[in-house]
């Protein structure tokens, strides 16, 4: 097994956001203790930044579109100029419930 490969693979998760449905592919096996330090440290500090950091390194696509009905592209500073912060924290918590599913330590990472 070769660890490009494990990295590179996808789940699949959907949030319901009012009537509407997101649907995102995420790289479940990228989560490091060092990705999991950062994530507890968004608890402790309310650091905006890296919700939207952690995004872009996580998802591998989504169905996000902007205004125009074109995809929404997973580039930082969209995302930290243009997204709103809430849903990000969403997709974020959604992202790290799938990853630790059934376990405690996903609440106590991201809520």
């Amino acid at each position: 097994m070769r660890l490009l490969d494990l990295t590179q693979r996808t789940k699949h998760a959907s949030i319901a956001i009012d009537t509407e449905l997101l649907n995102f592919d995420y790289y479940h096996q990228l989560v490091t203790p060092a990705l999991i330090a950062t994530l507890n440290d968004l608890k402790k500090t309310s650091d905006y930044a890296g919700i939207s950091k952690s995004l872009v390194t996580l998802i591998a696509s989504w169905d996000l579109l902007d205004a125009d009905g074109t995809p929404f592209p997973l580039d930082l500073d969209r995302l930290q100029n243009e997204v709103p912060v809430l849903f990000q924290a969403q997709v974020l918590h959604e992202i790290v419930t799938g990853i630790f599913q059934g376990e405690v330590a996903a609440t106590q990472l991201v809520s």
